[in-house]
């Protein structure tokens, strides 16, 4: 009689790693609330503007979807700012995006020079030199003379004659008394006191002013 035994295999394996479980239940977590969340970030914002913002990512030659998620994203994130200055919150500042936006400006590096300075002052000295001569040039070339430019005929030329000034010859004792004649015959009674005052002030009676302490001594 024969016996026939058969041997059965057994495989066993190893559990699985509690590290890896995790990291994978936490991975289809948020493949399974990625659509849930997708509507309400879209509920969000209005219906113009998700098509507008896909019609800018179908003109654009990149990427559609992505353009237009990126489009969704700061709009979601004016949205928000606005919401929040409304309330009278401060819109929370991104610093990755400021530092982002920024652009470093290079100054233009001189030129190494490998002349010795007594050579570059004296060099210096030597430009200064000719700028002054040209600008002295300059100068000569744009000065005119207006007597020698070319005459327009606007104006008639006329002779000019050059006439003496008439001297005024001072008035002879008879003009000086028939003047104080005149004034005595055409003077009238004062109506104030002030033209009294003037009077007297004509007639030396009283001080002129403003008042010379020397008024009287020199002839």
């Amino acid at each position: 009689m024969k016996v026939e035994l058969s041997t059965v295999n057994v495989q066993t394996t190893k559990p699985p790693n509690r590290g890896q479980l995790k990291s994978l239940e936490a991975a289809i977590g948020r493949l399974q609330k990625s659509p849930k969340d997708a509507p309400q970030k879209s509920k969000s914002l209005s219906p113009e503007l998700v098509a507008a913002a896909a019609a800018v990512a179908d003109s654009l030659p990149f990427d559609k979807q992505t353009t237009k998620s990126e489009l969704l994203r700061q709009l979601r994130q004016h949205e928000e700012d606005w919401k929040a200055q409304k309330d009278g919150e401060k819109p929370k500042i991104s610093f990755s995006n400021i530092i982002s936006d920024m652009k470093v400006a290079r100054s233009s590096t001189a030129r190494a020079s490998t002349r010795p300075v007594h050579q570059i002052q004296f060099d210096e000295g030597a430009d200064d030199f000719v700028d002054r001569e040209k600008t002295a040039d300059l100068r000569k070339s744009f000065r005119k003379n207006i007597y020698k430019g070319k005459r327009l005929n606007i104006f008639e030329l006329k002779a000019v004659t050059e006439e003496a000034p008439e001297t005024e010859a001072a008035p002879s004792l008879w003009d000086v008394e028939f003047a104080k004649q005149l004034a005595a015959v055409t003077e009238q009674p004062f109506e104030n006191g002030f033209e009294e005052m003037i009077q007297w002030t004509k007639e030396g009676k009283l001080w002129e002013f403003p008042i010379n302490n020397e008024a009287g001594t020199t002839k």
